[in-house]
């Protein structure tokens, strides 16, 4: 829904700041991540301690910057 939501202009703080709470909301699923690793995610894949703290370290507050971005680029709109 939020990414529908970035394709309109008037929407599109909105949808920004949706965003950032929901990556705020998963911060704990990846902290049990690094916690529970290395594990299997459905049958293939092996989600190693590295891989974890990479998505907890890096991946969250990259994408969380994004949105943040999205909604000063907007906020004049």
């Amino acid at each position: 829904m939020f990414a529908i939501m970035l394709i309109f202009i008037k929407t599109r703080k909105l949808a920004a700041w949706g965003i950032i709470l929901m990556l705020t909301a998963f911060i704990p699923i990846h902290i049990d991540m690094v916690i529970r690793a290395p594990f299997l995610l459905g049958d293939s894949i092996l989600v190693t301690p590295f891989i974890a703290w990479i998505r907890l370290v890096v991946l969250q507050p990259l994408l969380i910057l994004w949105a943040w971005w999205y909604t000063k680029r907007y906020l004049t709109e």
